[in-house]
C-alpha cells in the first residue's frame, strides 16, 4: 500500500511512521503496525511504502453490522464488546512496556493535548464541552506516578483492522513517547460512542 504525503507538515509525520513498526517489534514485541516496505519521493511528494493489512476497520464492521438484515441491539452489543476486548488487550500489551517518568511531564502533555482536539473539534461545542467535564476532571484525578510508552494517538475504529482473531492498527504518522496512556482508550470510547 503506497501513502502519500499531504503537505509539508505531513512530511516528518510520515518518516516518523516508517520508523514504528521496528520500534514496537523490538521494544514491546508487538507487530500491531504495518511493516515498512520502502521510502521514496514521487512527484516532489514522500511516500511510504507499506504492508497491507487484509481485514474490515471496526467502524466498516460496525457499519455493516448496522445496514445488514442481521442487525438487531443484541448483535451490536456483542461486537462492540468484542472489540472492546481486542482494544484493551493492544492496549494492556504496551503498557506492559511503560517506564516511570515524571508526573509534570503528565500535566504539561494533557494541556497541550486538550488544546489539540479543541482546535480539531471546534465546530462541534457539544464534544468540546465534554471535553471540557470528562478530561479535565481527569487533571484532577491524577495518580501520584506517571508512566511513559509509545502512544498511537489515532486509535480510533476506523484505524483498528480485524482479521479474524488477528488485530493491526494502521496509521502510526503521530506516534510519539507519552505520558498520555489513558487518551488511547478515552477516544477510542469517545469516537465508538459519539459516532
Amino acid at each position: 500500500m503506497a501513502k502519500f504525503c499531504r503537505s509539508e507538515e505531513y512530511e516528518s509525520h510520515l518518516k516518523n511512521e516508517s520508523q514504528i513498526y521496528k520500534i514496537l517489534i523490538e521494544k514491546y514485541d508487538a507487530g500491531y503496525p504495518p511493516r515498512q516496505i520502502n521510502q521514496t519521493i514521487i512527484g516532489r511528494k514522500l511516500v511510504n511504502f507499506e504492508e497491507f493489512i487484509d481485514g474490515f476497520s471496526y467502524k466498516t464492521l460496525l457499519d455493516n453490522l448496522v445496514e445488514s438484515s442481521d442487525y438487531s441491539s443484541e448483535n451490536l452489543k456483542e461486537m462492540i464488546q468484542k472489540h472492546f476486548e481486542q482494544a484493551s488487550q493492544i492496549i494492556c500489551h504496551l503498557n506492559n512496556h511503560a517506564e516511570k517518568t515524571d508526573k509534570t511531564n503528565l500535566e504539561k502533555e494533557l494541556v497541550t493535548a486538550i488544546e489539540h482536539f479543541k482546535e480539531y473539534y471546534i465546530g462541534d461545542k457539544e464534544f468540546l464541552d465534554l471535553i471540557d467535564k470528562e478530561v479535565f476532571s481527569i487533571l484532577e484525578k491524577l495518580p501520584p506516578e506517571a508512566y511513559c510508552r509509545i502512544v498511537n494517538f489515532d486509535f480510533i475504529p476506523q484505524n483498528i483492522i480485524s482479521n479474524g482473531n488477528e488485530v493491526r492498527v494502521i496509521d502510526w504518522e503521530f506516534f510519539s513517547s507519552s505520558s498520555l496512556l489513558f487518551l488511547e482508550p478515552l477516544r477510542f470510547y469517545i469516537i465508538i460512542f459519539w459516532n
